[in-house]
């Protein structure tokens, strides 16, 4: 029975104990909110009196406080324990992708050459004249002439180049349009020299021998300048993948130098006859074509980009003739002198492949 009670006694005392701490615990939360209540109210007023100090440092006649006064209050708010709400405000700002739409201007420097050689076709006319022996005499050695004019010299032209461009962009969604106008000069050259020999066999005259040509060609595209729209699409948004293609001029010179030389006799009669003859032909001239091409241009900065372009150009031909090439053909001595007259016309062609890498400035 003493157990029981003793037991009973110390529930009671657990109990009471229990009920004690939650109202000790509760009157302590009720006062750390009080307390928490004032500092923020505290907080409040002193911020209020360091605005109106700002206001009254920018603006003395409009406020009665010092220097001193505000840096008290600053630092008494400073010693102060603020008490504030906190809360985690994360901000997404918005992506702005690259813009290529405005104008732009640019410089470049490139490559000219031909993934095939270029060439001057050449065609040779002409005629034999003098009496009538210089004539018949004559007439096998200017048909050995005109053969011995080979048909083409092949040329390889190439060189560096250097210039501008300026044009406009458009983009819509990931589409760019676009139109384009450079210039560069161009040093884009080619010279080449070829012979060819042809012999001399008439059986109807007797006439025995060799004529050979030696034929210098040269062309050169001097400047040349474009006009093309362009269609590109951004595969990321700094980089833009194109085609271009439009109208082409440029100057073009080509020069041809013909000298001819042989030698012939009449079967059995000495002595041998040898002559020569040259003449030259040049021509320059503006020529229009096309141009097509595609690039790259990979923006690296805020308004600059740099860009790598192959374009391929026709600009047509330019046909000029050759001054005539007169070989003296005489067997009949105190005659009238015969010869041999040969007419080479030319026809140089201008088409080609550029390679070009530039920096263009995208205007705001």
């Amino acid at each position: 029975m003493r157990v029981l009670l003793i037991i009973v006694y110390a529930g009671l005392a657990l109990v009471s104990l229990g009920t004690d701490a939650e109202a000790q615990t509760s009157d302590n939360l009720a006062l750390r909110q009080k307390e928490v209540q004032a500092l923020r109210s505290e907080n409040a007023a002193l911020r209020q009196r360091l605005d109106r100090l700002e206001q009254g440092s920018s603006n003395p006649s409009a406020s009665g406080l010092n220097t001193n006064t505000k840096q008290q209050t600053s630092a008494a708010m400073a010693a102060e324990p603020v008490y504030m709400e906190s809360s985690l405000v994360t901000a997404t700002l918005p992506y702005a992708p690259y813009e290529w739409t405005g104008f732009y201007v640019g410089g470049f420097t490139g490559y000219g050459d031909r993934w095939s050689s270029g060439s001057i076709a050449l065609s040779a006319s002409g005629s034999a004249t003098g009496d009538i022996v210089d004539l018949i005499l004559a007439d096998p050695v200017h048909r050995a002439a005109l053969a011995s004019i080979p048909s083409a010299v092949e040329l390889d032209p190439d060189g560096l180049i250097a210039g501008g461009q300026i044009g406009y962009d458009h983009q819509v969604g990931r589409i760019v349009l676009g139109a384009e106008a450079d210039f560069f000069a161009a040093g884009i050259e080619g010279r080449e020299s070829k012979s060819q020999t042809q012999a001399l066999v008439d059986p109807v005259t007797t006439v025995v021998g060799t004529v050979r040509s030696d034929v210098s060609a040269q062309q050169k595209l001097e400047w040349f300048s474009t006009v093309r729209g362009r269609l590109g699409y951004t595969l990321i948004d700094t980089l833009l993948l194109y085609a271009t293609g439009g109208f082409a001029l440029g100057e073009a010179s080509s020069s041809v130098i013909v000298s001819q030389a042989g030698c012939a006799e009449l079967i059995g009669v000495d002595p041998r006859l040898c002559f020569t003859g040259s003449a030259n032909g040049r021509a320059s001239e503006v020529l229009t074509g096309w141009t097509v091409g595609a690039g790259a241009e990979y923006a690296f900065a805020a308004n600059w980009s740099f860009r790598g372009e192959f374009l391929h150009y026709d600009l047509g031909d330019l046909s000029y003739r050759v001054a005539p090439v007169t070989l003296p053909v005489d067997f009949n001595p105190g005659a009238p002198q015969g010869a041999s007259t040969v007419s080479v016309k030319a026809r140089s062609e201008f088409e080609g492949d550029i390679i070009r890498a530039g920096i263009t400035y995208r205007f705001p």
